[in-house]
């Protein structure tokens, strides 16, 4: 195995991390597109040998000169040690002239 600086605690000995740490065969694809004040962005990631999605995900937003909202969410399907997969929306509001404020649930 390729030394990646992993710690010994983490190798493919540790069963947590084995199938984590294990090559896969993928294929992912994005896209976005700008309309007017408005962006729109899509990706997906897929495993070849199981035929499964492994991760979905988008993301749409919103830019004046003072102030950008944006949503996205991210969907992922893999599993590892009886985790069965997460899924993230992040809700961002940026003042331009103050700074960020998000919200993940």
């Amino acid at each position: 195995m390729t030394n990646f600086n992993i710690p010994s605690n983490l190798t493919t000995n540790n069963v947590i991390y084995k199938d984590f740490l294990t090559p896969r065969e993928e294929v992912e694809g994005a896209a976005s597109s700008h309309f007017g004040r408005w962006t729109l962005r899509i990706n997906a990631r897929r495993d070849l040998e199981t035929g499964s999605m492994v991760s979905v995900g988008g993301d749409i937003k919103w830019e004046n000169e003072c102030v950008i909202a944006d949503v996205s969410g991210y969907r992922r399907f893999t599993q590892i040690n009886g985790d069965n997969g997460d899924t993230t929306v992040l809700i961002t509001l940026v003042l331009k002239t103050i700074g960020a404020l998000g919200f993940t649930g």
